[in-house]
């Protein structure tokens, strides 16, 4: 994976995260801290963490390398583990020049995010 995919994931997501948190502002106290990495399996992650009180959400966004092809996936989670939503499951062939898949399944992520996240999130901490 690239620098030049990463970052426009990141751009993608780190937008979609903070609209999120604007659905949200009507909740008193609302935080949000966001951000991404990257190691040797995973060559991409990003999360958001909302919090109310002593409560966390978080929306999570995975992309793991495996010999020959990438698994994607992103989920709504509590900060205890339990999975609230299951967003997105699936498969990219690691061929190169293949990236701007990896790319249209980001925004299809954000695309279910921006639809279903906050009514989530808001659900959770109500």
């Amino acid at each position: 994976m690239t620098e030049a995919t990463r970052l426009r994931i990141w751009s993608l997501l780190n937008e979609t995260f903070r609209d999120v948190n604007q659905t949200l502002h009507h909740l008193p106290g609302i935080k949000m801290d966001c951000g991404h990495y990257r190691n040797e399996v995973f060559p991409f992650r990003a999360y958001a963490e909302f919090s109310v009180r002593q409560r966390t959400v978080v929306i999570s966004f995975n992309i793991q390398l495996n010999v020959d092809h990438f698994d994607i996936w992103g989920d709504i989670a509590r900060e205890d583990g339990f999975i609230l939503q299951d967003m997105m499951q699936a498969s990219v062939d690691g061929v190169p020049g293949n990236e701007e898949r990896l790319i249209e399944k980001s925004e299809e992520f954000a695309e279910r995010c921006k639809e279903e996240a906050a009514v989530l999130i808001a659900k959770e901490f109500n």
